[in-house]
């Protein structure tokens, strides 16, 4: 981290003072280079996780609504095939939707419920709420990674002789690179949450019409 058996040695010899002044900037330089080289990974990160739920989450849903289409197609086929009365016919189908609203509701309530959460916390600003979950989120990982990290018995001893304390340069870089997380977080995602968006409304709308023209042709 630092070259430490230098500035170790400064700070211990006759010019202990000069040598602590000469640490203390070196720790600082230390910090800048390891926030600026933690923001730069982390937005990397958060933009690869963003694109890997958003192409989840459409396989997901595509997944769920093709399974919904066989099930309704079955009936409808039944019908076409004379073994359901339209009335049986429209009656399963009901009962189906039936279960997929329960099914979906119960399977996007965890999420909702955190979104609404977060939503009314940051006064229903949806732009302030997705920082805060991003930057809350990154303030725990680099603090994790941070902590775990080894840290060589001159470097810690440098930054004692500096007068800061290990764990509390991890939280200080940690802090930092949560606040460049918050401030970049709207425009690092906004792209992937606009794709996600128009590729999730064309299938919700793809869905919508293959449903309505089933319905319409068990009349």
């Amino acid at each position: 981290m630092l070259p430490a058996i230098i500035v170790a040695v400064s700070a211990l010899s006759a010019g202990a003072v000069a040598g602590r002044k000469y640490l203390k900037g070196e720790v600082k330089k230390a910090k800048r280079n390891a926030i600026a080289d933690a923001s730069e990974i982390v937005r990397q990160r958060i933009n690869d996780e963003a694109d890997k739920y958003v192409r989840n989450s459409l396989r997901l849903y595509l997944r769920n609504v093709a399974i919904k289409i066989g099930l309704l197609g079955l009936v409808l086929g039944a019908f076409w095939l004379g073994w359901l009365s339209g009335l049986q016919a429209g009656l399963i189908m009901t009962a189906l939707f039936a279960v997929f609203l329960v099914y979906d509701t119960v399977q996007s309530w965890p999420s909702a419920r955190l979104i609404f959460s977060e939503l009314r916390r940051n006064g229903w600003q949806p732009r302030l709420a997705l920082a805060e979950i991003v930057a809350a989120q990154v303030f725990d990982q680099v603090l994790t990674e941070a902590k775990a990290r080894e840290t060589s018995l001159w470097s810690d001893i440098s930054m004692r002789l500096a007068g800061e304390r290990p764990d509390l340069v991890s939280q200080e870089i940690a802090v930092e690179v949560a606040e460049i997380a918050r401030r970049t977080s709207w425009h690092d995602l906004k792209p992937f949450l606009i794709s996600g968006g128009v590729k999730f409304g064309g299938l919700v709308a793809l869905y919508s019409m293959t449903v309505f023209a089933m319905v319409r042709a068990l009349g």
